[in-house]
């Protein structure tokens, strides 16, 4: 199984917040 995260900047949150999303393969 492999393991990533992605880092997507969210415009609704604060610009010093990102939204972290995380998919398993």
């Amino acid at each position: 199984m492999t393991f990533k995260v992605y880092y997507q900047p969210s415009k609704k949150s604060n610009p010093k917040r990102e939204n972290t999303h995380v998919m398993y393969f």
